[in-house]
């Protein structure tokens, strides 16, 4: 089945406001990208400063091409209503969005086609490993590998039954991580077991709800973010996750970089803070709304961060 989409041409109008203008100035602010959306962007994902992908709630897909967004959303519909999207990725040449009831869309050509994701559980995040390697997370510990062809299976990877998976990352056939809700970092090891790692507040046994997880290749330092602006470090080589000083207090919901020492991490109320190498900073985001997802270029030229009431941001170098 081939959904029609939709699509109609904004304007990029820079700068939300004279009050954010100050704001989002200088060389480490980022500046407002006009969306023409009401409803959430749930995730991000940037292939080049030209070419940024996002996706959200009722339907909404968008293409950032650097000057304008393009409404390239689709009327697909496999349930009663128009489904919310949580995850978008690519590889191998296409794009892929995932969502409420198990839906797997992919991009082919000008139109989507569903995948059979065996799953009407909703799907939270997706991760694309390689180029012909994904992976979709959801509901119930629910994990699935896609090995080409849109053939989707499930992978048990140890999860907590009642957990979501809130974040997936990985450098390549080596690495595999997930973040979960219930505090558990799952990670597959050289004998491709999974093993479970739990982190749990300073004060309280009660599992730390995980965000996202990052970092710049197989031998660098892993990065997770949390509630309450917890950021975690896990040094390279070592077992032990390591809390780290955090600027902010607001909850972190994504994180991602381009480098050991330019990391980005997102979340409520607009918050913005960058790992320099040596400590967190606050950075100006030009917005107060909630930022839920933020994804880096590979070659590190831009930035961008989506969140609730259509928000986008756009962090170029100069």
């Amino acid at each position: 089945m081939n959904p029609k989409r939709r699509r109609n041409r904004l304007e990029l109008t820079g700068l939300l406001a004279a009050s954010l203008i100050a704001q989002a100035c200088g060389p480490n602010g980022f500046r407002p990208v006009e969306t023409g959306l009401s409803q959430s962007l749930r995730t991000v994902y940037a292939a080049s400063k030209v070419e940024v992908h996002a996706a959200g709630e009722a339907g909404a897909i968008l293409f950032f091409d650097g000057e304008g967004v393009t409404n390239t959303s689709t009327d697909a519909d496999p349930g009663p209503r128009v489904p919310n999207y949580y995850g978008i990725g690519a590889g191998g040449g296409r794009l892929r969005v995932v969502g409420d009831n198990g839906l797997v869309l992919k991009k082919q050509g000008n139109n989507y086609v569903y995948e059979d994701s065996r799953t009407n559980r909703r799907l939270l995040t997706f991760l694309q490993a390689t180029p012909g390697l994904a992976y979709v997370g959801g509901e119930g510990g629910y994990v699935a590998q896609s090995v080409g062809g849109g053939r989707w299976e499930r992978v048990d990877v140890n999860a907590p039954g009642d957990a979501k998976i809130t974040g997936a990352f990985s450098t390549g056939h080596s690495s595999l991580i997930f973040t979960t809700d219930q505090g558990a970092i799952i990670e597959r090891d050289r004998e491709n077991a999974f093993t479970v790692t739990t982190i749990t507040t300073e004060t309280s046994t009660i599992p730390l709800p995980i965000f996202g997880v990052w970092s710049s290749s197989s031998a660098q330092d892993l990065y997770a973010v949390a509630l309450g602006g917890r950021i975690f470090r896990r040094p390279a080589g070592e077992n032990e996750w390591q809390r780290q000083e955090s600027p902010v207090n607001q909850d972190l919901y994504s994180i991602s970089g381009s480098a050991p020492d330019r990391i980005f991490a997102v979340g409520a109320r607009g918050t913005i803070v960058q790992w320099d190498g040596e400590s967190w900073n606050n950075v100006p985001s030009g917005t107060a709304k909630d930022l839920y997802s933020v994804h880096a270029t590979a070659d590190g030229q831009s930035v961008v961060a989506v969140g609730a009431g259509g928000a986008m941001v756009l962090l170029e170098e100069e």
